[in-house]
């Protein structure tokens, strides 16, 4: 039994270093790209949404701008990283 607890994880990809410093041989997401998906989806949430689609009555623009208006700042919010 402790043994699928081990395995099944690692089969799967999750992450079962714990808080231990990962030596940089042993690192697999170093390109810049990880990071970017990473904090993308972190900053991708239902509230950013729900703020762009306000754009719609207090700004008065329209559907596709406040969606071109949603991806753009979700992008932003992701560069500083």
């Amino acid at each position: 039994m402790a043994s699928d607890v081990v395995t099944i994880p690692q089969e799967q990809g999750v992450e079962t270093h714990g808080i231990e410093r990962v030596s940089p041989e042993t690192r697999t997401h170093v390109r810049i790209i990880d990071n970017f998906t990473m904090w993308l989806s972190a900053n991708l949430v239902i509230s950013t949404i729900g703020l762009g689609a306000l754009a719609v009555p207090i700004f008065g623009l329209g559907f596709w701008d406040s969606v071109a208006v949603i991806i753009i700042f979700n992008v932003l919010g992701v560069l500083p990283v």
